[in-house]
């Protein structure tokens, strides 16, 4: 589609949508009588009004700042000053989130990208923002692309030094009031914590329960769930005689029926059984031994200790040097890793089993995911698969595939040419972030140049902080671009990586024939070729059907039977 071009009509520039005025105008002329011709045309030159509302609390809603009365007053504002209305939008969160993050705030920015309305209408500075660096940046914006603010409050925000700076302090006010409004409800939540009150957005911890409500909420100790907490303490540290690790304790306390922490079914109904990264966050919690902490003030209640001290500092030494033991920090290798699938369907993931019964041999193994954190709540019955025997199936299929220099070369050219279709909706989107990231930079430029000129420090700071938000959101299309970005480079297969391929495969099967292939470089024709490899049954026989890039690469292999698993 042709971008729209701008011109000069009546001596100053429009966008399209003014051409599209002018040419209504001329094309109804023709055909309507006078009288209607004149109604016709007023209807035409209508500038397009979009309404937008905001509340963030009950209390704002009673002082007559409610949704349906802003909306009210905003739809006869419109009307007194000839708007023609094409969306309202209303949202019920704070002012201090920006207007592109907010449900109905990024539909209305959408709009104006679109050029399809020159007017927002809002009942008052602080419904649009309470940061002030985020409002005067939107009206500047705005006014810069032509697109009219109006408060029913105080009318049409002008491009003049005096409105401006009327603009401005209306901002500084509602910011100085949103900071003062949070600084006192900050003061009562921690006078409220330190007076043993309940002030957590969130279900209490396991072993406790919020009893009474709004400022009467507090904590008390649940007894049974409490002695549970105390057995996992001593289970984990071996009060007993004996130490269990998280995993042992999360399938005991499974298989004995005790319903673990709420949150992890539906509705909150608590879970099917309970889980080692469960019991992990129990042995980590301060609060059972009485320390609870609130916006980073630390807050004593003794009366709610579960655990002595002596029994946490134990715990607490157990998970440092069980920690430095764990066998998963020693480096192995395993050549199907994120590349292995299951026969459910899931990933697989590989580990390394410790030596026991006295023998000196480790033995890898990949494992369904399903399996990995709670083997005890798993659904799927697939055994595990040895690393040494998987890769070896999997490798013997892989180098036959590089035998034939001429096939391989072939392969490669139909893999680059497949490849070019179906790349143009990434393209598109890889420019639509270009685009966002080149908007960002110019919204930092200007940030940072009114900075410069603030006339007090705390609008310099203001500045500086709305610069630093959108830097940091500028980071984040900057990363999404750059695996965008990755994606369409290696999806442009050309003659330099297909060499690379090919001097590859030549190595390989010069040490395929010397017994001297490196792990590295079957991990990177892994990477190269894109390997995936799946548990299939096929007559009741296990085995791996492996597949690649390559157009003549599929192929099930059977997996030896193993007659003993250590």
């Amino acid at each position: 589609m042709p971008a729209k071009r701008k011109t000069t009509v009546n001596g100053r520039k429009s966008n399209s949508h003014a051409l599209e005025k002018e040419n209504g105008l001329a094309s109804v002329s023709r055909h309507l009588p006078e009288a209607r011709l004149s109604e016709v045309q007023a209807e035409i030159r209508r500038k397009r009004a979009i309404l937008y509302a905001r509340v963030s609390t009950d209390k704002q809603a009673e002082e007559g700042y409610s949704l349906p009365s802003q909306l009210d007053a905003m739809r006869e504002y419109a009307q007194r000053k000839g708007f023609k209305v094409v969306a309202e939008f209303s949202d019920d969160c704070s002012g201090a989130i920006r207007l592109s993050d907010r449900p109905k705030g990024k539909l209305l920015v959408k709009i104006l990208d679109r050029k399809e309305a020159e007017v927002v209408i809002v009942y008052a500075t602080d419904r649009l923002a309470r940061n002030l660096g985020h409002y005067l940046f939107l009206r500047d914006e705005w006014l810069e692309a032509g697109i009219e603010l109006h408060y029913v409050t105080d009318g049409q925000s002008e491009n003049t030094p005096e409105s401006k700076l009327n603009d401005s302090i209306r901002g500084t006010f509602s910011e100085y009031w949103k900071a003062k409004i949070l600084e006192g409800s900050m003061r009562g939540k921690i006078r409220k914590a330190e007076n043993g009150l309940w002030v957590g957005g969130h279900g209490a911890p396991y072993g406790y329960r919020v009893e009474g409500k709004g400022k009467n909420a507090h904590l008390v100790i649940v007894p049974a769930h409490a002695e549970v907490v105390r057995r996992i303490y001593r289970d984990y540290v071996g009060a007993r005689g004996k130490w269990a690790s998280a995993r042992q304790i999360a399938r005991t306390l499974t298989a004995e029926g005790i319903p673990p922490p709420g949150g992890h079914g539906a509705r909150g109904k608590p879970g099917r059984g309970w889980r080692q990264g469960t019991i992990r966050v129990i042995l980590s919690r301060e609060a059972y031994l009485g320390r609870f902490s609130f916006n980073g003030h630390a807050i004593q209640l003794p009366d709610l200790a579960i655990i002595d001290p002596a029994t946490w500092e134990a715990a607490q030494a157990q998970r440092v040097e069980r920690k430095r033991a764990a066998t998963r920090n020693i480096k192995r290798e395993y050549m199907l890793v994120n590349y292995l699938r299951c026969a459910c369907g899931k990933r697989m993931t590989a580990y390394t089993s410790t030596p026991h019964r006295g023998r000196t041999v480790w033995y890898s193994y990949y494992m369904c995911n399903d399996k990995n954190s709670a083997r005890h709540l798993a659904t799927c019955t697939e055994k595990l698969l040895r690393v040494d025997i998987a890769d070896s199936v999997a490798w013997e299929w892989l180098a036959g595939l590089l035998q034939d220099p001429m096939r391989l070369r072939a392969g490669l050219e139909q893999y680059a040419r497949s490849l070019h279709t179906g790349q143009d909706k990434k393209r598109r989107e890889l420019d639509r972030l270009n685009a966002r990231i080149a908007r960002l930079e110019k919204r930092i430029a200007r940030l940072s140049q009114f900075a410069s000129t603030a006339v007090d420090d705390d609008m310099a700071e203001t500045y500086h902080a709305q610069a630093n938000a959108d830097a940091g959101v500028k980071a984040g299309f900057v990363a999404e671009r750059d695996v965008l970005a990755a994606e369409l480079a290696q999806a442009d297969f050309g003659a330099e990586q297909q060499e690379e391929v090919m001097k590859a495969a030549a190595e390989i099967r010069e040490g395929i024939a010397d017994g001297d292939v490196s792990f590295e470089a079957k991990r990177q024709l892994v990477r190269w070729l894109n390997v995936q490899a799946k548990i299939e049954y096929r007559e009741n026989v296990r085995g791996l059907y492996l597949e690649c890039h390559l157009p003549y690469g599929a192929d099930w292999r059977a997996l030896p039977v193993v007659t003993r698993t250590y």
